[in-house]
C-alpha cells in the first residue's frame, strides 16, 4: 500500500519537470517497446543479467528468516533482526557508492561488489556449522553491504546501455526481466534446493547469480563502451 504512494509523486515530477536537452533532440519511436524487442535484445539481456546480483541479494535477504526457522532450527524472529539492520545500512551506505561510481565508473565498482559477494559462501559454512542468532546477523548485514555497493549505480548502468529514443522502454523491460527470473523465483528455488540438495545451496546459488552479473559486466564494458 505504501508502495503505491509513489505513483501519484512519479507522475508529479513527470509533469512538472523537463526532459533533458537529450531526450529533446532524440528521435521520436512511435513503438518503442517493437523497436527494443527488436534491435535491442543484447542490450536487454545484458541489463538483465547486470540486476541480478541487487535483486538476488534483496530476495536472499527476505528468504533468510524462513532458512532460519527451516535449515538452522533458530526462533522465527531470529532472521527479521539482521533484515531490519541490513535495511538502514544500504540506506546508508548507497549515496557514497553512488557518489563513487560517478567518480570512477560504474563498472569497476559493481565489479569489486561482485568479485566481494563470494564472501557470503564461507559466511554461511560457518552460520550452519555454529547457528546463532548474531552470525545470521552479520550474513544479513554483509549482504546488505553487497546490495548497496552494486544497487547504488544500477540504475545509471541501466540507463545509459541504451540509446536515448528507447531508454526508458529499455530499462523497464531489462529490469522487470531480470527482478523476474533472477530475483522473483529465488525464494522458491531456495527452498527446493535447501530441501533437496544442502543448506549451503543458497550460498551457491547467489554466487552462480554473481558470476552472470559478472557477464553482463563484462559485455556491457566490451560490447557496449560502458565505463
Amino acid at each position: 500500500m505504501f508502495g503505491l504512494l509513489i505513483g501519484p509523486v512519479g507522475w508529479w515530477i513527470r509533469r512538472s519537470m523537463e526532459d533533458t536537452a537529450e531526450f529533446q533532440e532524440a528521435e521520436k519511436v512511435d513503438v518503442p517497446l517493437g523497436t527494443v524487442l527488436r534491435s535491442h535484445l543484447g542490450r536487454v539481456f545484458t541489463a538483465a543479467a547486470r540486476v541480478g546480483v541487487a535483486t538476488m541479494s534483496v530476495y536472499l535477504i527476505l528468504y533468510m528468516p524462513t532458512f532460519a526457522v527451516t535449515a538452522l532450527e533458530l526462533p522465527a524472529y531470529a532472521g527479521y533482526i539482521g533484515a531490519a539492520i541490513a535495511g538502514p545500512v544500504t540506506f546508508t551506505v548507497s549515496p557514497f557508492v553512488g557518489h563513487l561510481a560517478d567518480r570512477v565508473g560504474t563498472v569497476p565498482v559493481t565489479a569489486v561488489a561482485v568479485v566481494g559477494a563470494v564472501v557470503v559462501y564461507p559466511l554461511f559454512l560457518v552460520l550452519i556449522a555454529s547457528p546463532s542468532v548474531l552470525m545470521l546477523t552479520v550474513v544479513e548485514v554483509v549482504l546488505g553491504l553487497v546490495m548497496a555497493a552494486y544497487f547504488a549505480p544500477l540504475p545509471s548502468m541501466i540507463a545509459s546501455i541504451f540509446p536515448t529514443e528507447v531508454r526508458t522502454t529499455g530499462m523497464s523491460v531489462a529490469y522487470n526481466v531480470g527482478v523476474t527470473t533472477l530475483g522473483g523465483l529465488t525464494p522458491l528455488v531456495l527452498a527446493w534446493l535447501v530441501s533437496t540438495i544442502a543448506d549451503v545451496s543458497p550460498a551457491i546459488y547467489y554466487i552462480a547469480v554473481c558470476v552472470l552479473s559478472l557477464v553482463g559486466l563484462l559485455l556491457a564494458r566490451k560490447v557496449y563502451g560502458m565505463r
